[in-house]
């Protein structure tokens, strides 16, 4: 999926109550008697019009449809003007990370005229290296007709520079081993890329991985270690290194920040983490965005009551509409915060861990087919969280407690939520910014572990 600056339809469609979406189809550039570049510029149009498919994207549409974001749109903004680097995007589920990065990154495809690829692993179908190497090949195909369609725009000359953007990327002949096909890729990009001094200062070209966690998959081929080595590699080279573009990898799951670590260390990329709303501003949210919906669907009820809602939901956007909607579809007006659905899940949960179920988990948390944590080790990591006046714990601090593979393991499970960084994290008190941090996965998995300490202090489990 790309931002393209070839813009031909657009389409409006609703994605919630509060947020609405912009599709565009975008189509390869093909011959057009508008464009009168001499033959030194780029590629012919001739040889552009291979790549005739269509991409789509969705992407927020109006700037108020961000509650409060603004903090986080300026900060982001400004990191993608700076030299390329390779950053890590995340936060609790559903906080609004990738709404945000899209709606961030199309104002930049627009505004400033810069190629934008967007790949949404969550809409791609992959499970080998073979399977990746093919699906990369056709999104970075489309990046290469955003590079060449900027260059016509904007009159950019190519000649001395030594690169191109004509061929196909990833070799097709069927003798070759997948690992070879994949780095066959990454070898042919790195010859087709502009080089950082092609771009007019802060514009270099923008890479963003949404869902990035989900390339842990290709760990079941046998050259998928092989394969995620070399493509980390690949992007420190061509964003520390060599400054070409920026690279962003989104993902909710917070333990993707130590498994990229296993690949390049912790110098090599920048963590950012988009928190929920702090209370106040959840509030104001509850009160301008939520409740005001009510005089449309249910207006005999009275509004229901934030601290309810706030104790279960904390300042989570979705979870507080997820409230409010189970509130209103109560016939007979009459909801509990111990209704709220994503209690008895997270209980669950918790349970099925102090259990030790494993439930498909990685096999380097586990021992024997269980999770590596004991009973009581996941007990007194509870205890300690709820107990704790800060809501969270210090990562380091809990390592040297119950082991690092321990605490691993249950932020592997998403038992616990890894903060590696407090940019943008408003929704937590002041910490050292030196620290990683935890949490517990969601406000009400917060909620389900107090209520489920008290039931094994009364041996009810």
């Amino acid at each position: 999926m790309t931002f393209s600056i070839s813009r031909t339809t657009a389409a409006m469609s609703t994605k919630s109550s509060f947020y609405n979406t912009m599709q565009w189809n975008l189509r390869s550039f093909h011959k057009s008697s508008s464009f009168g570049i001499e033959n030194n510029l780029l590629v012919s149009c001739a040889e552009m019009s291979r790549r005739n498919y269509a991409t789509t994207i969705q992407a927020p549409i109006e700037q108020d449809k961000f509650f409060n974001r603004e903090r986080e749109i300026k900060a982001l903004t400004t990191m993608l003007k700076m030299k390329p680097q390779l950053s890590i995007v995340s936060g609790p589920v559903n906080s609004g990370k990738t709404s945000l990065l899209l709606k961030i990154l199309r104002d930049i495809s627009e505004n400033n005229k810069r190629p934008v690829l967007h790949i949404d692993l969550r809409e791609r179908s992959f499970n080998t290296v073979d399977s990746f190497a093919s699906s990369l090949d056709r999104e970075m195909s489309s990046w290469m007709d955003q590079f060449a369609e900027v260059a016509r725009r904007l009159q950019l000359d190519t000649s001395g520079y030594g690169f191109n953007l004509q061929a196909s990327l990833v070799d097709k002949k069927s003798d070759l081993l997948p690992i070879d096909r994949i780095n066959n890729l990454f070898e042919a990009m790195s010859k087709q890329l502009p080089p950082h001094s092609w771009w007019s200062g802060t514009q270099s070209p923008i890479l963003f991985i949404d869902e990035a966690s989900r390339m842990r998959i290709l760990l079941k081929d046998k050259y998928g270690h092989d394969a995620l080595t070399n493509m980390f590699e690949w992007f420190v080279r061509n964003t520390k290194q060599h400054h070409r573009f920026h690279v962003v990898l989104g993902s909710s799951d917070s333990f993707f920040h130590l498994w990229v670590q296993k690949y390049i260390g912790s110098s090599r990329f920048t963590s950012y983490v988009i928190g929920d709303l702090p209370r106040d501003e959840a509030e104001r949210f509850w009160k301008e965005r939520v409740i005001t919906q009510l005089d449309f669907i249910r207006p005999e009820l009275p509004p229901p009551n934030f601290t309810d809602a706030y104790s279960v939901c904390g300042g989570n956007m979705f979870l507080l509409e997820k409230y409010f909607g189970q509130y209103v579809q109560k016939i007979d007006g009459k909801f509990h915060k111990e209704d709220f659905f994503l209690l008895g899940a997270e209980r669950s949960k918790l349970i099925n861990a102090l259990f030790k179920n494993g439930n498909g988990s990685p096999s380097s948390h586990t021992e024997n087919g269980n999770p590596i944590w004991t009973r009581e080790q996941l007990i007194l990591v509870m205890k300690e969280l709820v107990n704790s006046d800060s809501g969270f714990l210090i990562y380091e601090d809990l390592c040297k407690e119950v082991g690092q593979s321990v605490v691993d393991a249950l932020i592997d499970y998403n038992l616990l939520h890894l903060r590696p960084s407090r940019n943008f994290a408003y929704d937590l008190p002041e910490y050292d910014a030196e620290k990683a941090v935890l949490t517990a996965e969601t406000p009400s998995s917060f909620v389900a572990m107090k209520k489920l300490l008290k039931d094994i202090e009364q041996c009810k489990i």
